[in-house]
């Protein structure tokens, strides 16, 4: 829920000083190459539902029911996605 998103940046913050020279450049664009990651990796997400029109399911998170809207209907051997 968002919690490793907030290590990461504290992370960066706590750890400023270990940075090359110089260091608020470095720490800014840092910040900025994970502020890009977080915000492409949610927007993917987000757009998934879009595309497959996920709608929150009792007993399922949101990305569960995005999985089987992709996979529902694969079978694999004797496995199915579904």
């Amino acid at each position: 829920m968002g919690g490793g998103t907030y290590t990461g940046i504290e992370a960066v913050s706590n750890g400023v000083t270990m940075l090359r020279e110089p260091r608020v450049k470095t720490g800014k664009k840092t910040m900025f190459l994970m502020a890009g990651s977080l915000a492409f990796t949610a927007g993917g997400i987000l757009f998934g539902y879009m595309l497959t029109h996920a709608m929150p399911a009792e007993g399922k998170t949101m990305n569960a029911v995005l999985f089987e809207n992709l996979f529902g209907t694969w079978q694999i051997g004797g496995w199915s996605f579904g």
